[in-house]
């Protein structure tokens, strides 16, 4: 009988050994661009291999020099052709983030945001032409994609017909994050991702939002959609359209945390993980240990503008030589690609780094607040502009506005403020404190994650909103459906789409008729020219027009039927 036992126990533990010695087969891609995202990828995909997995990047031929760094030395790559060179990719990004000065930084974005689109598009298809053969021999069991970047993996992973799994490494989650999930977006409360709007928008800001919404869906995401859908085709998936490709995503993990980021409503199926390359202080080489140490008093200010922007544009440096000059702190400049981890230095037990001055992207944000690091943010596009506009919220820094004072003046002021004032300080540390203040390390919560969704798949997570098509979210469903189902499709508004729409309503609306119908032409009017500022609180004028005491909440339903009328013009 103990013999028995014995051998069950021995049989058991050689079980569990091959179980991890058989991990599963784990695909990541951060897009064929790499930088930063490819590097915060990294941490998870080291955390995955140190639990047992087998992980693979995909990477254009133009970052094979990745494989040599020791980040990925567990980890195999598989490369696809490109159709432009690494080169070209750091010289377009350093050209467009030079404009900034000239353009301003939503301009330089757009711009961005166009060239990238096609990027995407043309890396998508040397994936499907010619890497796929060694995708299939790779036997994945799982692919994570960059949901702003590497959304091609998707494709890849429908094609393969194995699970994917989203990753957000953007300070706020793209618009398409939300689509895909079925996470209502609501314009009046949620910034756009790359907006640069804050958390309480004013009335102006709110506008504005809600016109990029619709530019965005309307005009944008349209035309990227068309070229992915005809991707699939090509690839073979015809049955399939992009949009749903993204909605079958198990889950997506964020990189944001609400003390950094805002405290915005979202489904179970986006999970929080912010901070993926947050970790504690390493020792540093002795010459550096001894640099840093030197600084005495004073302490430190380190300057980076990130994996792209950092290679040298004459304008920044011209000024910061001059700024660096006049302060007492030492400085450390990184610029390209440099050999040493620029996060380390902010190690809390040198108690040397007394600001951080960077272009603002999210990795920088988190290390940072880790470490209770105050920040200087020059941000120069993308999500730069989200992280400066988070950094004046949360009084963790100040920012420096490349269009109206790139100056030595100006910037010295912001890093002497920031600097000398030990209110930045103290609120880095107590964001530290939050971060730090945690069960696990965010990517040891991904990872758990991730082996969750291999085991149980996410699908159990997804709201009631994810069956709905696109633009239902944004309708009344009791009310406006009926709109959407049976009024023209129409491609311009025209005023006989307006009595059309007004008719189904009167024949649909029985709940509050009245009511909603002096809504609805009230709206309609607006369309056609007339002033309706009444409806945005004038209460004062109530008395001179009936409608404008309607209750908030009635306020709100017109609201919402309207928008989903609008949206007829856009599908």
């Amino acid at each position: 009988m103990n013999y028995l036992v014995v051998f069950l126990v021995i049989s058991v533990a050689i079980g569990c050994l091959e179980s991890v010695a058989n991990g599963a087969n784990i695909l990541i891609y951060s897009g064929s661009i790499g930088g930063s995202h490819l590097a915060s990828a990294s941490f998870l995909g080291k955390e995955l291999v140190r639990r047992g997995h087998r992980v693979t990047f995909l990477v254009s031929v133009e970052q094979a020099h990745e494989a040599g760094d020791p980040r990925y030395a567990e980890s195999t790559f598989i490369l696809h052709n490109v159709s432009s060179s690494h080169g070209d990719i750091a010289s377009k990004i350093t050209h467009l983030a030079a404009m900034s000065f000239n353009i301003g930084q939503t301009q330089a974005t757009y711009r961005l945001y166009e060239w990238g689109v096609r990027q995407t598009v043309e890396h998508c298809r040397c994936i499907l032409h010619d890497s796929m053969e060694d995708l299939r021999k790779a036997e994945l069991d799982l692919v994570i994609f960059d949901m702003s970047l590497g959304q091609c993996a998707a494709v890849v992973a429908a094609k393969l017909g194995v699970k994917y799994m989203g990753l957000v490494l953007l300070a706020t989650p793209p618009l398409v994050t939300h689509l895909s999930m079925g996470n209502p977006f609501l314009p009046s409360i949620m910034p756009l991702s790359m907006s640069g709007l804050p958390h309480s928008m004013t009335f102006a800001q709110r506008v504005r939002n809600m016109l990029s919404w619709m530019i965005s869906q309307g005009v944008l995401a349209p035309r990227y959609i068309r070229e992915m859908n005809k991707m699939l085709r090509e690839a073979g998936i015809s049955k399939e359209r992009f949009p749903d490709v993204l909605r079958n995503t198990e889950l997506v993990l964020s990189s944001t945390h609400p003390a950094v980021d805002y405290p915005l409503h979202r489904t179970p199926n986006i999970i929080s993980v912010g901070g993926l390359s947050a970790r504690p202080a390493q020792a540093l080489e002795k010459d550096l240990e001894d640099f840093v140490q030197s600084s005495g008093d004073h302490g430190l200010v380190i300057f980076t503008l990130g994996s792209y922007l950092s290679v040298v544009i004459p304008d920044i440096v011209r000024v910061f030589v001059d700024v660096f000059a006049e302060v007492e702190q030492k400085v450390v400049w990184h610029i390209d690609d440099s050999a040493f981890d620029i996060y380390n230095i902010t190690m809390p037990r040198h108690n040397k780094t007394r600001l951080l001055i960077y272009h603002g992207g999210n990795n920088g944000l988190y290390e940072a607040m880790y470490h209770g690091v105050p920040l200087v943010v020059m941000p120069l596009m993308t999500d730069g502009l989200d992280t400066a506009t988070r950094v004046l919220e949360r009084g963790i820094g100040q920012v420096i506005d490349v269009t109206v004072n790139f100056n030595k003046e100006a910037i010295l002021q912001c890093i002497r403020e920031v600097i000398h004032n030990n209110t930045y300080r103290e609120r880095a540390v107590r964001l530290s404190e939050i971060l730090r203040d945690q069960k696990a390390q965010p990517v040891e919560m991904a990872a758990n994650w991730v082996e969750h969704v291999m085991s149980y798949g996410g699908g159990y997570l997804r709201p009631a909103t994810h069956s709905l098509r696109r633009r239902d979210p944004d309708l009344l469903h009791d009310w406006c459906d009926p709109v959407v189902k049976e009024a023209p499709q129409k491609k311009r508004f025209s005023r006989e789409d307006q009595n059309a729409s007004k008719e189904v309503l009167d024949k649909t609306l029985v709940v509050e008729e009245a009511k909603v119908r002096t809504l609805y032409e009230t709206l309609m009017a607006e369309l056609a020219g007339e002033d309706l500022g009444g409806l945005a609180g004038g209460d004062d004028k109530a008395k001179e027009d009936p409608r404008r005491s309607l209750t908030s909440s009635a306020r709100w339903r017109s609201y919402n039927i309207i928008k989903g009328y609008q949206s007829l013009q856009y599908s």
